[in-house]
Parts: C-alpha cells; structure tokens; sequence
C-alpha cells in the first residue's frame, strides 16, 4: 500500500499543476464527453473555475472529432474524459484531464497512461478531476462507477476509503437479482457453478441453511452477510470472480442526496446521451433543485433503451462467434454502446454494433481479449476514419462505403484474438467445502 500511496502524491503533485494552468485561464471553453464520467469531470472542473471568478463556458460532445470543427477557433480549452489525440496539438492553450489511452501529445495533460497506470481500470476523469480541484466530493467515483471500473483499484479505492471516512458515501452490497428466489437467481446468474449445474444452488443454499425460496431483500442482515460470505469464498476456489462480481457489487449510496451512485450516474447517462448538456452540469452541482427534470428525463432515457433493447433480438446474427448489431436507421448512436454492453452480457461473446452517425457510420466494440480501443484507433485509421476507447470498450466514425470490409477485418482481428479456455475451472487450494454432494458437482463441471 506505500507504493500505491507515493504513486498517488506524485500524481496529485501533477495534478497541482494542471490546475495552476487551469485556473490562470479567464474563460476556457470545458468540452466534455457526454457520458456521467465527462459530465462529473466537467462539472468539478466548471464549478473550480467559478469559484475562483473566471468565467468557463461548456461544451458537451460524443467524440472528440465530432467537437474539433467548433473549437478550432477557441483560445483556450480544457479537455475532459476525450481522450488524448493528437490533434490538440495544432490547437492554441490546451489542457487534457483524461483516462483514456493517449497519443503523442505535447500540451499540458493529467493521464495515468503516462505513468504506467492503466486508465481502464484503476481511475476515471471524474477521479482525476477530484484530486486536481478537490470540490464536489460527491462526483468523485460517480464517473468511475458509470465506466464499469468496479471493484476499485488504486485511485478510486483511495478516493473510496477517503469518501468512506468523510461520510460522503455509505457503502452498501447490492445484490442484482434481489427480488428473485436466490434458487433461480443463483442458476440464472454468471456463476459457472451454478450456471452449469442444476442442482448445485439446491445443495449450496442448503449448506448454509438459506430457504432457497426467499429472495435477497426477504433476507435477514445476517442471512444476507453469510450468503454474501460464502458466494465469495465459492468464487474464490472456483476462480469465478468475474460471475461472482455480475451478481453482487459495491454500491454507494451519497449521504446528503440519500441516493446510489450508480442511480446518479444512470441519471446523467441518461441526461448526457440526449445532448441536454446544462442540465447535466446542474445536476452535478444542485441535485434536489433539478430532480423533477432528472425524472422525467430518465423516463425517456430507459424507454429508449427498452425500445432498442427489442429492435436489437431481431437484429442480432452471430457470425464466427461474434455478436453483430446492424442498428443503422434503427438504433440512436447514443445509446448503440449501451446496447452491445447489455448484449456481451447476454451472450458472453464479443459485441459489435452499428449505428448511423450523421451521414457516417459509427461502430460500437464491446470485447475481452482485445485492446478494443487501440485496435479500433488503429483499423479505423486504416480505413480513413478515427477511433479510441478503453481496454474492453471503444468506438469508432467511419463513411458508410468503408463498412463493409471495416467488419471484415474487424471479426477476422477478433476471431484471431479469441481464447478458447472452453468452460473449465481451475480449483485453487480447494478446502472450504466439506459436502460431497457439492464438490462432486463441482468436479462434474470441471470435467
């Protein structure tokens, strides 16, 4: 943990600089993605300016090209959850905050890449954008709970114990399938365990003395910590962590707004992906003073995705073991990417969805054994277009002429990547359980 700590003072170190850049600008145009990481980013930062008496102005965006023909002209800029292109350079006074795999940039940039940390995984803009003005607490982890970075890592479970210890958050276990019988939610959970066998939720829930017949929210508090216990300890052996973690996670619940993180975060995604982009930073600063718009926006948000979600069943073929969505006229850009998280979930294959995107095409990658965002940077070039993202999610804008064999030699890359470890387990240090009935279960699965 010391090291982790040194590394994190000498990028709140880095971080101080930044803001002295920032803060000696008078009146930076924020341009921001339009996601709850870029959203809390921007609204730290917004808020940091303010206050210090400059005047910031916003500009929310889904990419950093779809932004560049309305900012060339700006003198002062301030990138936050884009990505790092190296485009900026022929701009004028730049700053990046930014978590996201960066190219060769020579402006004034905040980016764990660039000291060896994984961006992916262990911080978000929103986090970054914390330790550099320290305002807005509350937004801290929202970002990083939006881009799927739990369980913490470095930064964020820094930021976590922190906001933990201040009483910002509350944290809380959430069980996703908490109004289910925990039988049914156990064999229609990721688990391989239970997923592969059905009797082994029968024989688990006995063990412990749970009536597989209630739900997690029938449960008692004790029921519910050893219930929690043993799954994690059935991961562990089982090497399942990754089941383990689509059916439980953390949840933080913001004490002043007796509101989940996650919930704030949907409402920004949801906010955001609609371009209503003073709504979104208002949000972040004054919760309660704009929650009936929040409200109402959220309505519209989750209609969209369930009439998506539908649209996409009857569109999806699977073509070499990926998933394809060819969502073009029938699926909003803005939510394309959501789409292919819910469908890689699904099918636990990789997910590639298209959309139209004004009059080009944008493609959508959702994949594990890939770097989805440098090889969609890299193809897309090839196939003059651009692209970017993280180690499991990216996109890219492309002219509709180039699709075709821009999937081509997208399935053949994914293809060539994939890796077949079937669906074995491998027991580690294997002497929890003492039921027969359920190691023989167990071993029946792995062979």
């Amino acid at each position: 943990m010391d090291s982790l700590l040194k590394d994190f003072y000498e990028l709140e170190e880095w971080a101080k600089e930044i803001k002295r850049i920032c803060l000696s600008m008078n009146s930076p145009l924020l341009v921001f993605h339009y996601d709850a990481d870029g959203i809390c980013s921007a609204a730290i930062t917004y808020k940091a300016l303010r206050d210090c008496g400059k005047k910031p102005r916003i500009f929310m965006t889904s990419s950093f090209h779809e932004a560049l023909p309305f900012i060339d002209k700006e003198n002062e800029l301030i990138f936050l959850d884009l990505g790092s292109n190296k485009e900026v350079n022929e701009l004028k006074d730049v700053v990046i905050i930014d978590h996201h795999q960066p190219e060769n940039i020579n402006k004034p940039i905040l980016n764990p890449w660039l000291k060896n940390y994984n961006g992916s995984f262990y911080c978000s803009s929103s986090s970054l954008g914390y330790i550099t003005f320290y305002n807005i607490a509350h937004l801290s982890l929202v970002g990083s709970i939006g881009d799927l970075q739990q369980p913490f890592q470095w930064l964020n479970k820094i930021l976590e114990e922190e906001m933990i210890k201040r009483n910002v958050y509350k944290k809380e276990i959430t069980f996703t399938k908490s109004k289910m019988p925990l039988k049914l939610a156990l064999e229609s959970s990721k688990m391989k365990v239970f997923k592969n066998n059905k009797n082994a939720a029968d024989y688990f829930l006995e063990k412990i003395n749970i009536d597989k017949w209630k739900s997690f929210v029938e449960l008692n508090n004790e029921e519910k910590s050893l219930l929690v216990k043993e799954l994690k300890n059935l991961a562990f052996y089982t090497e399942d962590q990754k089941g383990l973690n689509s059916l439980i996670k953390d949840d933080y619940v913001i004490n002043h707004l007796n509101l989940s993180a996650l919930e704030f975060s949907t409402a920004l995604n949801a906010i955001g992906r609609w371009n209503k982009t003073w709504l979104a930073i208002k949000t972040c600063i004054d919760y309660e003073k704009n929650k009936e718009n929040v409200e109402k926006q959220l309505i519209f948000h989750r209609k969209k995705l369930r009439e998506a979600y539908k649209v996409a069943k009857k569109l999806i073929r699977i073509e070499n073991d990926i998933v394809i969505i060819d969502g073009k006229q029938l699926i909003d850009h803005c939510i394309i990417g959501i789409v292919c998280n819910k469908f890689k979930e699904e099918f636990g294959k990789p997910v590639i969805g298209i959309s139209n995107w004004f009059n080009k095409i944008k493609i959508s990658l959702r994949a594990d054994n890939i770097n989805v965002g440098l090889t969609l940077k890299k193809l897309a070039e090839e196939f003059e277009g651009f692209g970017g993202g993280h180690i499991n999610a990216g996109g890219c804008i492309l002219d509709e002429k180039k699709l075709k064999p821009f999937i081509s030699s997208l399935t053949e890359i994914l293809s060539k990547s994939k890796k077949s470890k079937g669906n074995q387990v491998t027991i580690k240090n294997y002497i929890y359980y003492e039921d027969k009935q359920i190691k023989q279960l167990i071993r029946n699965f792995i062979t």
